[in-house]
């Protein structure tokens, strides 16, 4: 082939590789992001897990001061009917 020919398909080539270069670069990119979000999501996740276990243990202990208030009234009431 001559090189007058050949200097479109050359043009051809470098266009197409310069946009493959670019869609690997901007996927790349939105992986690394991706990435990042789904990081965040999993350490709000664990946050929220151990937000979730605070509450759960300060409901216990607030069932447990209600059940202790609850004995006492009761006995305070059965102490003055003697």
């Amino acid at each position: 082939m001559s090189e007058e020919r050949l200097k479109p398909l050359e043009t051809g080539l470098e266009r197409l590789s310069g946009i493959t270069e670019r869609f690997i670069d901007v996927s790349t990119q939105r992986f690394e992001r991706y990435d990042q979000i789904l990081q965040r999501l999993a350490d709000t996740t664990t946050n929220v897990g151990q937000a979730v276990e605070e509450l759960r243990a300060a409901n216990r202990r607030q069932e447990a001061i209600n059940d202790y208030l609850v004995r006492r009234d009761q006995e305070r009431g059965n102490g003055n009917r003697n």
